[in-house]
């Protein structure tokens, strides 16, 4: 899709920046929810916890690199707040 991306049409390609910065800020909301109300319950509950915590790790990840792939064709601002973002999630 990165390849692809200055194909799409420009109302995509400029909200793009901001749509994957939402997701990375609401991932990273998930994350502390899921630390926060996660850790009451015994070793599956933990288990169950920490795979979560990882797979939304894995998809923070895979948003950040895709933004790295585009990041000549977003908004140099929008790359900037998504890279802050990024480090609060603790995956970038």
């Amino acid at each position: 899709m990165a390849t692809a991306f200055s194909s799409l049409p420009q109302v995509v390609t400029r909200c793009a920046g901001l749509v994957i910065l939402w997701c990375v800020k609401a991932i990273g909301g998930e994350k502390e929810k899921v630390a926060r109300e996660g850790s009451w319950g015994g070793t599956e509950a933990k288990e169950q916890m920490e795979t979560l915590k990882g797979q939304l790790g894995q998809i923070a990840r895979d948003l950040m690199v895709f933004a790295g792939l585009v990041k000549y064709k977003l908004p140099a601002r929008v790359y900037d707040l998504l890279t802050r973002a990024g480090g609060d999630v603790g995956d970038y």
